[in-house]
């Protein structure tokens, strides 16, 4: 089976954890799938927990019930168009569900998302926003995400420099969120991975001041480690982030999928952090 962990914190500041994620593994007809989402409330916008559980649930609903039958009409591999489609489909949805709530209340509210699935050394990665999805592979931390930023947008067109950016006003403001377009536009990347790749999403308070740099020292060699190792590894990231300075909420999830075990019989798991116990908008 897959090797989950997940960890999630309000931070030193925060009252509220603003951050829902999940971590989900099961046996398919193609094999063992593993999903994991990653959605950050965004800073400002009033009930931001409520909106990234409403996100959450709906992945781990979509996974739990349209998924397996998605998976039987495939053709022996995971199909990641099919895949990007549906999810499209989904985001649009839930953007529209959050976005008329919001407008219902006055208030406007809605998270990052970045989610991430994997079956037979094939993954899609689906993205809004400022939270991030990572590869370790052979203790190297690529980032596959860009950042939806107006800071990286700016760097992107060269209208402020590196050196400007370390000081820019407004290095955290996203230019997406889910629940506050008219229309979404998420960005997708998908890839091959090895049996030994740890898949990393967190949220920008788990990378603010460690960087990336940093977040690959602290999992190296997690490809050998089992399920209560990289949890304590997830847990000490975000110790180490709260110790350095970082005031906001921090969550960070790491995968390692498993071979080939098509066969193996029926199971799962799944690991969730979420303000609510469903998805519904209260």
């Amino acid at each position: 089976m897959a090797c989950l962990a997940l960890r999630s914190h309000k931070g030193t500041v925060r009252t509220v954890n603003q951050d829902a994620c999940c971590a989900y593994a099961s046996q398919t007809s193609l094999g063992e799938v593993v999903m994991a989402i990653m959605c950050d409330g965004v800073g400002g916008l009033s009930y931001g927990e409520v909106a990234s559980a409403t996100v959450v649930q709906g992945f781990a609903q979509w996974f739990e019930c349209e998924l397996p039958s998605l998976l039987d009409a495939m053709d022996a591999v995971l199909d990641c168009d099919v895949v990007r489609a549906r999810w499209e489909r989904l985001l649009a949805d839930l953007n529209d569900l959050i976005r008329q709530h919001g407008r219902s209340v006055g208030a406007m509210r809605g998270p990052t998302f970045t989610g991430m699935l994997a079956c037979g050394g094939s993954y899609i990665v689906g993205h809004v926003g400022d939270s991030r999805a990572y590869r370790l592979h052979e203790d190297e931390l690529t980032q596959i995400t860009e950042d939806q930023t107006l800071l990286a947008y700016k760097l992107a067109h060269n209208e402020i420099t590196p050196q400007e950016a370390k000081t820019f006003a407004q290095r955290h403001v996203i230019m997406q969120s889910v629940g506050t377009e008219q229309r979404l536009a998420p960005a997708f990347y998908t890839g091959r991975m090895d049996d030994l790749d740890v898949m990393v999403l967190c949220s920008d308070g788990a990378y603010h001041v460690l960087g990336s740099k940093g977040l690959e020292l602290m999992l190296q060699g997690a490809s050998g480690w089992n399920e209560q190792l990289m949890e304590d590894a997830c847990q000490r990231v975000l110790e180490k982030s709260m110790s350095g300075g970082e005031r906001d909420n921090l969550s960070i999830v790491c995968l390692r999928c498993a071979g080939d075990s098509t066969g193996q019989g029926a199971s799962s798991c799944a690991k969730e952090v979420s303000c609510l116990q469903t998805g519904e908008l209260q």
